[in-house]
């Protein structure tokens, strides 16, 4: 497996404006399908005038993530950590054969719960449930571009996952790394909210369990999967 070596100053700084950047712009859509079903579970809130968050929790947010953020280089090899999914199956991604989609996202809010003191000051926070239903949506597409298997994965345990995988009628497993073998394993960044430690917004295209290609940061969630299907389907065009 890859090592991973500290960031390097100047990979900090770029680290810190990419995330300044993403929070400047963040938006939060979602796809045509996913309207009936997610509506109601991760509604955009009406602004009447510019943001105005508070700066110091931002610094503070942007301070804590930068030092966390570790990039995930193509090229590593997965190691076998067996990863419990929403199927009911335990997931090893080193011994899945084929190109396959792992995104990786903060967490999911349950429909009747608050949400995190400060969650739409964190950067790159919001985002989860558009991503997953347009990944949802885009499933039959991404299969059809040479896809053969996609998973989400979060540090959310399997029976908080499964009810996000049956509320959003997901056709694919959600993985679990709630004890971060993976993410340690592999050096994904993570960042502390709501007293829990959650994965940093990434999505790894593989092949035979190796590392072929990283989407990092992901601006805009709800368009990740378009942004995975034209991938998926530029590689096919240079195969053929």
């Amino acid at each position: 497996m890859a090592a991973f070596s500290p960031l390097t100053k100047r990979a900090r700084s770029y680290s810190e404006g990419r995330l300044s950047a993403l929070f400047a712009g963040q938006t939060q859509t979602h796809s045509p399908g996913c309207r009936a079903h997610c509506a109601a579970t991760s509604p955009v809130r009406a602004r009447s005038g510019p943001a105005a968050p508070c700066t110091r929790m931002l610094n503070r947010v942007l301070s804590s993530r930068s030092k966390g953020y570790v990039m995930v280089f193509p090229g590593t090899r997965l190691p076998s950590i067996p990863l419990p999914a929403t199927d009911g199956t335990d997931i090893d991604l080193s011994k899945l054969e084929g190109i396959g989609v792992v995104y990786a996202y903060p967490r999911t809010s349950p429909p009747d719960a608050a949400p995190i003191e400060g969650w739409d000051l964190i950067p790159g926070a919001r985002g989860c449930t558009p991503q997953s239903c347009a990944f949802r949506d885009h499933y039959a597409e991404l299969k059809q571009a040479g896809g053969t298997f996609l998973f989400g994965l979060s540090t959310q345990d399997t029976a908080y996952q499964a009810e996000a995988a049956t509320r959003l009628h997901l056709p694919f497993p959600l993985l679990s790394d709630a004890h971060l073998k993976l993410a340690g394993a592999i050096g994904m960044s993570t960042f502390e909210a709501g007293g829990m430690t959650l994965l940093q917004r990434m999505t790894m295209i593989l092949k035979d369990g190796v590392i072929v290609h990283v989407m990092s940061p992901v601006a805009e969630p709800a368009k990740n999967a378009e942004d995975v299907l034209a991938y998926l389907k530029t590689q096919a065009s240079d195969r053929n």
